[in-house]
């Protein structure tokens, strides 16, 4: 029975670290080159030192890719200006150590969805992925750069495989009604709407961009509310009103475990939302 060697080198921060490895075949004829991986393995506890190279690392390869993972993405309902597209994603959860990412890991269809989206060439949770769970996510967007409208549905856990995993649960794309889109702007009234279905908002944000980004505003409205009128910042001290081109960034966001009352800056920020839709708008003073 013959023996492989692999030789491999990568980056990595100093101290302990896992890495993991796939094993499989390139096709150097196409352009650019195909690489389907058959086998992977992973170890953990590999210590690394400041400027110098870890030798003698022996990853097993003994977890072949084999099993297969539907995902049923029921996506928010397109509005005019889209999205017209689903992302879904999977990868692995490895304890709090990371993620594994693979090439297999993103999918992506047409709005609305017809079909599930297909992931073949999965690792079974065994070996030295036992613990862990497959994680999945999905994005709708507009156009191929992925732009917005966008709605984000956050991780998916699962450790189900050779199976369908049923994502739902989209926050619908919001409309700005007030300002109009392009439309002149009172400087203080703001209103959205959006399509019925999906979960409710725990907060909706504006954030108003003015001056080329140079002067920011961000009004937050709590579940249940969508329009507001802001306070005239003309007789605000010398701050004045917005003048000229206005953006207007309308977001809907869903945070787990979230309480109104204890609104920090930190709920504002997208990578604590568990799922959100945004859409930018323009008008002008």
């Amino acid at each position: 029975m013959g023996r492989i060697g692999y030789t491999f080198s990568t980056s990595s921060v100093v101290g302990n670290v896992t890495l993991y490895a796939l094993a499989g075949i390139e096709n150097r004829k196409t352009s650019p080159p195909l690489f389907t991986a058959y086998t992977m393995g992973i170890v953990g506890g590999v210590a690394t030192q400041p400027g110098s190279t870890a030798k003698d690392v022996y990853v097993r390869m003994d977890i072949p890719l084999d099993h297969a993972l539907s995902l049923d993405v029921t996506g928010p309902t397109p509005t005019p200006r889209g999205p017209d597209r689903v992302q879904g994603r999977i990868g692995i959860r490895y304890g709090t150590l990371g993620y594994v990412t693979l090439p297999i890991g993103s999918a992506t269809t047409l709005l609305p969805t017809a079909a599930p989206l297909e992931f073949i060439g999965l690792p079974p949770l065994v070996n030295g992925l036992a613990g862990s769970e497959y994680v999945t996510t999905a994005t709708a967007s507009t156009g191929e750069s992925g732009g917005m409208p966008r709605s984000v549905l956050g991780l998916v856990g699962t450790t189900t495989a050779d199976g369908t995993v049923h994502l739902k649960g989209f926050m619908e794309v919001p409309l700005l009604d007030t300002p109009r889109n392009n439309g002149a702007w009172d400087g203080q009234t703001l209103s959205a709407s959006f399509a019925p279905g999906g979960p409710d908002a725990d907060v909706t944000t504006f954030d108003i961009a003015m001056g080329g980004g140079l002067s920011t505003w961000t009004a937050v409205m709590p579940r249940g509310v969508v329009s507001g009128k802001l306070p005239d910042l003309n007789r605000i001290g010398d701050l004045g009103g917005p003048v000229g081109p206005v953006t207007i960034t309308v977001s809907r966001a869903r945070i787990d475990g979230f309480d109104y009352g204890g609104l920090r800056y930190a709920d504002l920020a997208s990578r604590n939302w568990d799922a959100f839709a945004s859409d930018v708008f323009q008008a002008h003073r």
